[in-house]
């Protein structure tokens, strides 16, 4: 119960750790979806 799964538990996990869950989260996922995260993970 202390860290469930990435894909149902991002967006309420965000909110309460948006330094260590969006950066490689968003980062590995924004970059090859659209690319533009690729700033927020260099």
């Amino acid at each position: 119960m202390h860290r469930p799964p990435l894909s149902p538990c991002y967006p309420p996990f965000t909110l309460a750790t948006p330094h260590p869950i969006e950066f490689p989260a968003t980062g590995q996922q924004g970059v090859t979806e659209d690319g533009h995260n690729g700033l927020s993970r260099v």
